[in-house]
């Protein structure tokens, strides 16, 4: 092979990695506590993407990003559960909203937006509104006349 002429742009086209690493996830989740071990949410991240996604035509590469999202929402899940936290003169904020699935996490709505065909979304709408992760009811047994003196 005969060396580029001078001038003559050189392309370069890197083979991105389709493997899901811990350093990816820590990459997207600066926050994560580095002791965590995120396997756990790496293996279902991948598990939901293969399931979910795999017969959509997507690059390996895309796909990637999408599970890179999917395991920071799920660790995100298990991790942020407060909103401020205080030590003396120090204070930290966190992320925090009360929803369902992957509408909880700003990765997991991420994940649905990168998922160009839906699925994700679907999924989101199934669990959430067939009842596989419903809204609780309470229902009144009582009557209030009997607890009219107390109050």
């Amino acid at each position: 092979m005969s060396p580029p002429i001078i001038g003559t742009p050189v392309v370069v086209t890197p083979t991105p990695s389709t493997t899901l690493t811990s350093a990816m996830v820590f990459q997207l989740f600066p926050e994560l506590d580095s002791s965590v071990d995120v396997t756990p949410y790496i293996t279902t991240a991948q598990a939901l993407g293969t399931k979910v996604l795999s017969d959509e035509g997507y690059t390996a590469a895309y796909l990637l990003q999408i599970e890179v999202y999917l395991a920071a929402h799920f660790a995100a899940v298990s991790y942020l559960r407060w909103s401020q936290e205080q030590t003396g003169a120090s204070q930290e904020q966190k992320q925090y909203k009360v929803d369902l699935s992957l509408n909880l996490t700003v990765f997991g709505q991420q994940a649905m937006i990168l998922d160009t065909s839906g699925k994700l979304a679907k999924l989101q709408r199934r669990l959430t509104k067939d009842g596989y992760i419903g809204t609780g009811t309470i229902t009144w047994l009582g009557t209030t006349e009997e607890y009219e003196d107390y109050y």
